[in-house]
């Protein structure tokens, strides 16, 4: 079948629906839990993304979505056949929602925080530990370093996703996935064998 890799999480949500993307924005405001989401869908929105493009909500936007962020603005609408009923959000508008929790919320608000605590917290270790002079720690921190610009790369690539200007294959993200595991492995394993 191929080569396999394991992960390890608190949670693993299946679907970035509206469920889906409810549920990681309660979680993670009321625990520290680690969540992996997956779907089979290029981006979060669930069947907005491909059943209803013309359909809009049959409730109040503001009772839909996710605790953190509203959507849209609790206006009522002034003229029209909704003329002084709250507004109700589009397809396209509930699409671009997730859209933005997802980038803003989940990944802004936990990856960015995520990486400069262990910058901070990794470099403290190393000091009080005396482990500056070591030439396993330079080695680590390089490829620390070289990481954290990988998580840069993912943003930018992230942002290409959401305004529809993606020019790689999906071959390419798959290979891109595993990125991160081959470094975590040579971290570790500079960690504990420390051969410099």
């Amino acid at each position: 079948m191929g080569d396999s890799s394991s992960l390890e999480t608190d949670y693993l949500v299946v679907g970035a629906g509206a469920m889906g993307m409810a549920f990681v924005d309660a979680l993670i405001d009321e625990s520290d839990a680690h969540v992996v989401m997956v779907d089979r869908r290029h981006r979060p929105g669930g069947h907005w993304l491909d059943s209803y493009p013309f359909v809009q909500l049959h409730q109040p936007s503001k009772s839909y979505g996710v605790n953190s962020t509203p959507l849209g603005q609790d206006r009522i609408e002034p003229g029209g056949r909704e003329k002084g009923f709250l507004e109700r959000a589009s397809g396209a508008e509930i699409c671009g929602y997730f859209d933005e929790v997802m980038e803003h919320r989940l990944l802004t608000a936990i990856m960015t925080p995520a990486m400069a605590i262990v910058w901070l917290t990794g470099l403290m270790l190393a000091y009080w530990e005396g482990a500056f002079s070591d030439g396993w720690l330079h080695a680590k921190l390089a490829l620390v370093f070289l990481l954290s610009g990988y998580q840069g790369a993912l943003s930018r690539w992230t942002r290409e996703f959401a305004a529809d200007r993606n020019t790689r294959s999906a071959k390419f993200y798959r290979i891109a996935n595993e990125v991160p595991t081959v470094f975590l492995i040579a971290i570790v394993l500079l960690v504990v064998l420390k051969p410099f």
